[in-house]
């Protein structure tokens, strides 16, 4: 995968991301009501297609989880209890411990290019820098930095059709790390089996 430096960013308000292929190695590695579910089985093994920041291995990934509101079904970070929880037909949580993603359906008000990411991004967040973007097979994924009130923000925004919808899986990280670890969630999100 081919990951280019883009001079503009985009806005993420919310948590999440896709899946990787080079995650970095970062030693700063709740809830509402739902009918998700995680089921603890699974391997630990995942090869998501999506490029993350470094040159380390993609976290691996393994215990499933759903998101039945959404029609979602994905593998989390092995090493990571993550617990779903929706927060409506569209909006679903991943709470992930210290990190969490944002998983919705996407709709007339996202930015369905990565062009229109980058441009409200750099509307929003005047610290933001360090752009990245990567067209995928089925959408596009964008990193970005950016300071946060106390410390750096390590920015992720993916727009994946999958099973014929469009989603959105987002992550505001405090470490690249778990950044990472969003994007290969992200990349394992498939349509769930009914």
């Amino acid at each position: 995968m081919h990951a280019k430096l883009v001079g503009f960013g985009f806005v993420v308000v919310s948590t999440g991301a896709c899946g990787g292929s080079q995650p970095p190695v970062d030693p700063n590695s709740t809830a509402t009501t739902s009918t998700t579910s995680a089921t603890s089985a699974t391997s630990a093994s995942s090869s998501p297609t999506h490029s993350t920041d470094s040159q380390n291995p993609p976290p691996a990934l393994g215990a499933a989880f759903t998101v039945s509101e959404l029609g979602l079904a994905g593998s989390m970070p092995v090493g990571d209890k993550c617990t779903p929880n929706a927060l409506g037909t569209k909006l679903a949580r991943l709470d992930c411990g210290t990190w969490a993603i944002t998983l919705e359906v996407a709709s007339a008000i996202n930015d369905a290019t990565v062009e229109g990411a980058q441009k409200t991004a750099t509307q929003a967040w005047s610290s933001a820098k360090n752009f990245k973007s990567q067209t995928l097979p089925e959408g596009w994924q964008l990193m970005f930095e950016a300071t946060g009130a106390s410390a750096p923000e390590y920015h992720l925004k993916t727009y994946r059709t999958i099973g014929g919808k469009a989603y959105e899986c987002d992550v505001n990280a405090k470490s690249v790390s778990e950044r990472d670890k969003a994007i290969a969630v992200c990349g394992s999100l498939t349509v769930k089996a009914h």
